[in-house]
């Protein structure tokens, strides 16, 4: 109950629907474009040496800037933003994708501005909410061009792809650490979820092998009428022997037919 409150008042801290307002943004700045000045793309670009030179909200900016230009992709891709925005939003909640998101986001402007790289587009950083989503949801479908349908593992292994073939090609060190940067994102938040879930997993098997254990023990204990109290011998061992209690001794001990007559009485 007290987790349950806390985390109620971490949501009044998130922005709701992150992705969609984003993708609202890149729309606008794509017909702005379009149809005024192609250089605002130019100016909301992370450019290293303009921040330095005051021009602050670059540090930001460029999660504005259109993914593409393509006006048939460019709809594509928008949608699948918001889609996959908002079913992570749903699974972690308004405040841990906030943080997701946003992580990334320092991420990626702290390396620009350490190594001095620009950056003009999120596509790496968008391309890790995908790799997010199918890790926690691999086996759901969607439906490429509303009609094909197609598992998100096997979208994130195309993505995956991608991001790897970019690295390859980087034309210098530092713009292969700005391509790998949103991964450190992925890593932060998924290698403890996966470390928690193959602990949680293996004290699962545990246990279920400490049950069997003391299952087959029980059975084994039970799976048999009549044991001789000396030589051990059950009805299971030998299924022709006779077991009688003896009647001059003190207790219930029972004994084979070859025991009955030749012990000592208790």
């Amino acid at each position: 109950m007290k987790t349950s409150r806390i985390k109620d008042r971490r949501e009044k801290f998130g922005i709701k629907d992150l992705m969609f307002i984003i993708s609202i943004a890149n729309v606008l700045v794509y017909i702005l474009s379009i149809f005024g000045n192609m250089n605002l793309s130019l100016a909301l670009a992370l450019i290293p040496e303009k921040v330095l030179q005051g021009e602050i909200w670059r540090l930001v900016s460029y999660i504005f800037i259109p993914p593409t230009f393509d006006p048939i992709f460019f709809i594509f891709v928008v949608y699948f933003y918001v889609f996959i925005g908002r079913e992570l939003e749903k699974y972690w909640g308004t405040f841990k994708f906030n943080i997701y998101y946003f992580t990334g986001v320092i991420i990626i402007s702290l390396v620009s501005m350490i190594f001095r790289v620009p950056v003009v587009s999120v596509s790496n950083l968008n391309m890790s909410l995908f790799l997010a989503y199918a890790l926690l949801n691999s086996e759901h479908l969607v439906y490429l061009f509303m009609v094909i349908p197609i598992k998100m593992k096997y979208i994130a292994i195309v993505f995956g792809t991608l991001l790897v073939y970019e690295f390859i090609n980087a034309s210098f060190w530092q713009l292969k650490i700005i391509v790998l940067a949103p991964i450190i994102n992925l890593l932060i938040f998924f290698v403890p979820h996966f470390i928690k879930k193959t602990s949680s997993n293996v004290s699962a098997r545990r246990r279920a092998q400490e049950f069997e254990s003391k299952v087959l023990k029980f059975e084994k204990k039970e799976s048999f009428a009549h044991k001789c109290y000396i030589c051990g011998k059950t009805d299971k061992s030998d299924e022709n022997m006779d077991f009688r209690y003896c009647s001059k001794c003190n207790g219930e001990y029972e004994y084979c037919s070859d025991h009955i007559f030749d012990h000592e009485h208790k």
